[in-house]
């Protein structure tokens, strides 16, 4: 769970101090992904492996893509 400091900090998630740099790479990487994710880069994968290990990424890529799709699914629905 986020603390309320960062929930309400999280539309300025770029430059609050209330994230650390490993919170500010997760969270980058998260609005890339959510976009378009063709649009993450190397250096940002690379910023990423800084600051968290193989099963860790995975658990993130995963939980993205799960609710990525479940976004989609709800959509297609809708139409």
């Amino acid at each position: 769970h986020a603390p309320p400091e960062q929930v309400e900090a999280l539309r300025r998630w770029p430059t609050d101090p209330a994230f650390s740099a490993g919170e500010r790479a997760a969270l980058d990487f998260c609005e890339h992904y959510a976009i378009d994710a063709r649009t993450v880069t190397d250096e940002q994968a690379a910023l990423l492996h800084e600051h968290y290990d193989e099963p860790a990424l995975a658990a993130l890529t995963t939980g993205i893509a799960f609710f990525d799709a479940v976004v989609r699914v709800a959509n297609a629905q809708e139409s």
